[in-house]
Order: structure tokens, then sequence, then C-alpha cells
């Protein structure tokens, strides 16, 4: 095939749905059960074709194992309707297909599909706009970028040549931790988890997600655009010396926080500031020294911070009324809706006057009962 036809091959691969993506040891190599792979563009056919699955991605190991064909067959990999089981191998194929798509292994995330005929495309690349359901190429170290690809999970965990993931949509995690050579990452798009752990990411914008782990990131510098966040761990994040603008949210009178801030060992953050959340922690920021406008629903942490003390601190808010609501309410002084309306009073003037309110019928009271 020349370049013109592969290239429309690929496109015709991804628009129908027709592909998938396996793993081999390189060109000429073999697997155990004596199966190689056809130069790039020519058909291989399996010879044993068996259309059923097996029932758990167990009796697929045991068939790879032991180099049977019957269930498995000779051409499997991650697609478009089951994926999520990493086969073994350093080169990545991006395959054409034809036929059904067979999905084996009966745990979600973690199947393949297996195919009658297919065709190596690619190697080591992954076209634009792919969509599929779970993807999981840890530890790949061929994979160079990854453009507009839409998944429910994606693992690519120890891609350590991976530079590029513009336009991903993960829609419930994605896992990018030691990527060391990810420089930056923006308009990432996920409902529940993004792990960057380890990665050498230098900036962050335009994320979408609420739980963010960014521990041990020692080359960022820039965070910027985070949206819908409720967790955030910059632990180890030493390249970090300011951060602006994380209005995180708080968590509603008498529930367990759910907004949460880490900085702990941040030893070259300067300045923190506009940050909102239920706990921020910025314990053992050694050469923090200016914060302003920073607000913790139910605590801030500034353990271990020598230079935060002997500087003037702008707008620390503690939200004393808050917790002090809490702890009215806990011990009989306020009823549930005088505590819920504390805790959820802004104006310093309003809550001053609420509060002299409270302890003057409290006085009231007690002088009543003889007290």
């Amino acid at each position: 095939m020349n370049t013109s036809q592969l290239e429309k091959a690929v496109k015709e691969a991804v628009k129908t749905g027709n592909w998938m993506i396996s793993f081999d040891n390189g060109e000429n190599s073999q697997r155990k059960d004596g199966f190689k792979w056809n130069p790039i563009g020519k058909w291989n056919i399996d010879p044993d074709w068996y259309p059923s699955g097996c029932e758990y991605i167990k009796d697929t190991r045991y068939i790879y194992e032991k180099g049977l064909t019957k269930f498995a067959g000779t051409l499997y990999g991650q697609g478009p309707i089951a994926g999520g089981y990493r086969t073994n191998g350093s080169r990545l194929l991006f395959c054409q297909t034809k036929g059904p798509q067979i999905s084996i292994g009966g745990d979600e995330g973690n199947e393949l599909v297996k195919v009658k005929e297919a065709r190596i495309l690619l190697v080591n690349e992954i076209p634009s706009g792919l969509e599929t359901r779970f993807l999981n190429l840890r530890n790949h170290e061929g994979i160079k970028k990854i453009e507009n690809l839409r998944t429910r999970q994606i693992n690519l965990y120890g891609c350590t040549n991976l530079t590029d993931v513009s336009g991903l949509k993960a829609q419930e995690y994605a896992y990018l931790g030691k990527t060391t050579s990810l420089k930056s990452l923006k308009d990432l798009y996920t409902l529940n988890f993004i792990d960057l752990k380890g990665s050498s990411l230098e900036s962050i914008e335009d994320i979408t997600c609420p739980e963010i782990e960014l521990n041990d990131c020692i080359n960022l510098k820039k965070v910027k655009n985070l949206r819908n966040i409720q967790k955030i761990d910059f632990t180890n994040c030493t390249s970090l010396t300011e951060i602006d603008n994380l209005l995180l949210g708080r968590t509603n009178a008498f529930e367990l926080p759910k907004y949460w801030i880490a900085f702990t060992n941040c030893k070259n953050l300067i300045s923190a500031e506009n940050l909102e959340a239920d706990i921020i922690t910025f314990k053992g920021c050694e050469n923090l020294s200016y914060v302003d406008n920073i607000v913790g629903h139910r605590n801030i942490d500034f353990s271990d911070c020598p230079e935060i003390k002997t500087q003037k601190m702008n707008s620390i808010n503690f939200n004393v009324h808050s917790r002090k609501a809490l702890f009215d309410y806990e011990y009989g002084k306020m009823t549930y809706e005088e505590a819920r309306e504390l805790y959820d009073m802004r104006d310093e003037e309003k809550r001053k006057k609420f509060i002299e309110k409270i302890s003057d019928r409290n006085k009231s009271l007690m002088e009543y009962l003889g007290y």
C-alpha cells in the first residue's frame, strides 16, 4: 500500500469503528502461539476462527500461555467495543479489521476483542478522533501523541515518550502518572479523576475534573483555569512558586468536607492568593511568606511554615463563625436552624449581631433558670 492508500484506510477504520490496537515485539517477532503479523497493509486471516468469546479474562490468559487459539483466536486487541486489557509487547499496532468484533473477557474495563481478519496500518501511532470505551497503553514507550480521543477510561501511566494528549476526553478516569516527557496539559475533561503523579508537567490549564492528583510533579510551575475541582493535591510540587484563583467551594453544614487543597512540602511556594475550600493544607511550605484572601471553611494548616509567622497575613479567613455554629449546635447552645443560618452567613457584621443575639438569649435563659 502506498501512503495515500494507507491514509484512506486509516480514515475509513476510524469512521466505521473497524479497528483495534494490538501489540507485538517488533517486525518479524513471533508470539508463543506461533503467530506472526504480516507486513503493513497486508491482511491477516485467523485460520481457526471461532465466533464465541471467553467467559473470564483469566481464561484468555490461560489460552495465551498455552498457545491455544480456539477461543481467543490469533487476532486480538483493544477495540471500540471492549478494551482495557494490556497484552504484552513493545510495538503498538493500529489495525483495520473486517467482520464482527467479539468481546473476550467478562470484566468490564479488562477485556479484549478478537476478529477474523486484520491488517496493520500504523505502528506506534494512534490516529486522531478515535472513540472507545476503555484503552490501556500502560508503560508503552513508543507512543508519542494522542489527539482528540474520546473514551470512558484511559491508562497512559509510564508512557515516557508521550508529549501530546490534546483534545483528550476521558469520561471517567485518566491515568497519566510517570509521563516524563509530557510538559503541558490543556483542555482535558473527565467526570471523576485525573492521576498525574510523578509526571514532568510544567503547566496545566483549562482542566475540568473533580479530583486531580499532582503529587511529585517537581517541574510544575503554572496552574490556570481549573474547573469543577473538589480535591487537588500539589504535594511535593517543589517548582511551584505561586498559586492564584482556586475557588473550590464549601460543603453544606453538618456534612463531611469534600473541598480540599493540599500544598504539603511545596518548599518553593512563596505566595498564595484567592483560594477557597473546606480544608487547605500548607504544611511544610517553608518559604511561603505572602497569603491573601484565603478561605478555609473547616481548617487551614500553616504548620512548619516559618516565614508566614513573621509576615502580615492579609484576608485570612478561617471561618471561625462557621465552626462556632457547628460547636454551639453540638452543645445545645443553638437550634439546628440557627446553626445552619450562621454557618451560611457571609456578612461579618450580620454574623456578629446574630451571635450577640444568641448569647443574650442564652444568658437570659440561664438567669431565669437560676444559674
